[in-house]
């Protein structure tokens, strides 16, 4: 009998192995799931996803990797079921998914900066906002602004969050991708970058040194006190870096699918985890528990 069970049991092993990815049943951990994201979150969604997927065996998810505006066209589109934004969904994009009869949902899920670097010699590594736009929109300007994408998620949050219309700005200029943009600043004394705060948070990681040894992380000057913070985690926790912005996940699901079943688990605690020891802050802190005995210290 112990031989026949065991012999049932590697058939059924064998079976499971060899099941096809589109033949898993869909539930809120199981499933195939497609989704899209900017290269600024590129480390800390392949951690979650990573994560996810070795604690439910049948759950496969399917990432784009596209700067953010080509991810929201894919979300519109029905091509992708999730994506991670620094955006929320706009008007247009509300009304299109309506009209198709699509109620999307939206998750706040973290808190990262835009981070300013600049050339090393570089002296100005402090500003305020008026200094900021008048850079971004004066033509005449020696300082330019370099971004990933000029449709990446850096260019969006630092015209949102400067309050600038898209057509005033002139002195923004495109290296392709954030190590681009990290050496185009380390070469040239006028140049500017904007990053996420993911490529600078984790001072233990060889490739942040190597980052740091590189180029000068520029502070805000916050108004109420006049002081400069940087885009660290404690400074975005209280509010005191300026350019600190959401990170949304937003999901075409109306069911329990395997879309808001990851979505679920981003805002649970394995998944908050994640994005505190990223660097970037949680929307929910995760709790943190402490024993304390009654065993005498004397």
């Amino acid at each position: 009998m112990t031989r026949f069970l065991f012999f049932i049991y590697i058939i059924f092993f064998l079976v499971s192995c060899n099941q096809k990815v589109e033949d898993i049943p869909e539930t809120a951990t199981s499933g195939v799931l497609k989704i899209a994201f900017d290269k600024s979150y590129f480390s800390l969604v392949k951690q979650e996803i990573d994560i996810f997927q070795y604690l439910y065996k049948y759950a496969k998810v399917f990432d784009t990797v596209l700067p953010q505006e080509m991810c929201h066209e894919l979300f519109l589109k029905d091509s992708v079921k999730l994506i991670f934004s620094s955006r929320n969904l706009n008007a247009s994009e509300i009304a299109y998914l309506k009209s198709k009869k699509v109620f999307p949902k939206v998750y706040e899920f973290a808190l990262d900066g835009l981070v300013l670097i600049v050339h090393p010699i570089n002296k100005d590594s402090v500003f305020n906002i008026t200094d900021l736009v008048k850079f971004a929109t004066d033509s005449v300007s020696k300082s330019i602004f370099v971004v990933d994408h000029v449709s990446g998620s850096s260019i969006t949050s630092f015209r949102d969050l400067l309050g600038i219309k898209s057509e005033l700005i002139s002195n923004v200029y495109s290296a392709d991708s954030t190590v681009g943009v990290i050496e185009y600043v380390s070469k040239n004394k006028n140049a500017i970058g904007l990053i996420s705060s993911e490529w600078i948070s984790d001072n233990d990681n060889p490739n942040v040194k190597a980052i740091l040894n590189k180029v000068k992380i520029a502070k805000l000057i916050e108004p109420k006190s006049n002081k400069a913070f940087g885009p660290f985690q404690s400074e975005l926790a209280d509010s005191l870096y300026l350019f600190r912005r959401k990170i949304y996940v937003i999901s075409r699901e109306t069911k329990m699918g395997l879309a808001n079943g990851f979505a679920s688990f981003l805002l649970g605690e394995k998944g908050q985890r994640v994005v505190l020891k990223s660097g970037s802050l949680p929307i929910k802190i995760p709790s943190r528990e402490v024993v304390i005995s009654k065993k005498s210290v004397y």
